[in-house]
């Protein structure tokens, strides 16, 4: 078995349905398919929640966007179409009862909001199922909310938990056709629908891919990994093959294509990941156990510095309460430097993370109360052609200095593939295509 995952950016029109049509045709059986909402969807979803908290009704535009997504089965014949319709209208009524809930309380929930925006990836099985179908293939598919996948009750940003791997066994081992699931949500221990966060589709995919020892295909708008983000870099270059834990550290330091957590069950189970362009199958990237030498530069462009002034022993078990309290909600730090016998400490995280760190501050009742720089970026090079190679480092430094470019901080990880620099934020896109320049298209020896 394969595993396939379609991204909303891949989702795009009925076109963009052939076009998985096509792919899904051509890849032999049997084949797992994820899919994730079609482009924009999530967002407006979420939209469509905070409408129906903030005035207290059901927004019209649900039906818009439902009678949006009916448009894509107009081409069908009505016996293959009216199925799908009739399932798109169940999945609509349930946003909506879902929608009225949430406006008559007047209070957001995560748990609704879950439940809300579990319509997209369910509709755009719905719609994959019927085109597939029509064009002669063995479809099975499940537009429910019931993937296997069982994780933790953080809504919003749920983890699958172990025990999920008998279920997946059980519903999928031994599959001979085409199986359809929605990306992006699972249940908790309670019933309730979850959603992954962030790369969810993706870490839908992987999970299954690795439990069932297949390798796992995204198909993506991109071409692969790359050796910078090309907003910042003219002509960055694709990375066709690259390990496992490089491939961990570009995912955690900021590159969109794909997201840290999707890369460990395969990481795990030793199942290779492979990251293809939508339209362009050719231009792909290889994730898997061997080494392969790679540099790449990665950089996260709203990063916050908050640093603890403490003393000794006390600091220490500061540190352990709020480190704790941020892996229970699924957030982990950019960084964590510590270099004092008083236990001061700097903690960099994504600028987004920096309300939660505060509410669990007051939550804890943590006395320390740090300093916040919020001006700042990080700059990671990253790469297994760095290990063990003296001096590489200080080229790094030298290379910012040569543009008088200032370091607030520095990390390397204990595996020699990270060195980690924190910058002035409007630095960061001159630091990005600096250190490419040097490192990768010089190609230092």
């Amino acid at each position: 078995m394969r595993v396939y995952k379609f991204g909303g950016s891949c989702l795009t029109s009925p076109a963009s349905l052939e076009r998985v049509r096509e792919l899904v045709g051509a890849a032999g059986l049997p084949l797992l398919c994820v899919f994730s909402a079609l482009r924009g969807v999530t967002d407006r979803l979420l939209a469509l929640f905070e409408r129906a908290v903030a005035t207290g009704e059901v927004p019209a535009e649900a039906q818009a966007l439902l009678a949006e997504h009916r448009a894509y089965l107009e081409p069908l014949p009505a016996v293959r179409r009216a199925p799908a319709e009739a399932q798109l209208a169940a999945l609509g009524a349930e946003l909506e009862r879902t929608l009225l809930g949430v406006a008559l309380l007047g209070e957001p929930s995560a748990r609704a909001r879950d439940r809300a925006l579990s319509f997209g990836e369910r509709a755009a099985v719905v719609l994959a199922a019927a085109l597939l179908a029509e064009a002669g293939l063995a479809v099975e598919a499940d537009a429910s909310a019931d993937t296997g996948l069982l994780t933790d009750a953080v809504h919003g940003d749920a983890r699958i938990l172990p025990d999920s791997r008998p279920h997946v066994l059980a519903r999928y081992r031994g599959r001979r056709g085409v199986v359809l699931v929605p990306g992006f949500i699972g249940r908790s221990r309670s019933g309730a629908i979850t959603t992954l966060g962030r790369g969810g589709s993706d870490y839908t995919a992987t999970y299954l891919g690795a439990v069932l020892g297949a390798t796992t295909t995204l198909w993506k708008d991109t071409q692969g990994l790359l050796t910078a983000d090309p907003r910042l870099v003219a002509a960055p270059r694709r990375l066709t093959q690259i390990h496992y834990l490089d491939a961990l550290e570009l995912a955690h330091y900021g590159t969109r294509a794909i997201a840290d957590r999707a890369i460990l069950p395969c990481m795990q189970a030793r199942t290779p990941i492979e990251i293809r362009g939508f339209l362009h199958p050719e231009e792909v990237t290889r994730i898997d156990g061997r080494e392969a030498g790679v540099l790449a530069v990665s950089s996260v462009a709203e990063a916050v510095m908050v640093d603890f002034l403490g003393t000794g022993r006390d600091m220490l078990r500061t540190l352990a309460r709020l480190l704790s309290a941020l892996a229970e909600r699924n957030t982990y730090p950019l960084l964590v430097t510590e270099a004092s016998p008083r236990g001061e400490t700097s903690i960099v995280l994504k600028q987004g993370d920096l309300g939660l760190l505060e509410q669990l501050l007051e939550e804890h009742q943590i006395d320390e109360q740090p300093l916040v720089r919020e001006d700042i970026g990080l700059v990671a090079m990253i790469g297994s052609r760095m290990r063990g190679r003296v001096g590489f480092a200080a080229a790094i430094f030298e290379t910012l200095a040569a543009h008088r470019i200032n370091i607030l901080a520095i990390a390397q990880t204990a595996s020699e593939r990270n060195v980690s620099v924190i910058l002035e934020r409007d630095r960061v896109p001159e630091a990005v295509a600096a250190l490419h320049e040097r490192f990768i298209e010089r190609e230092l020896d």
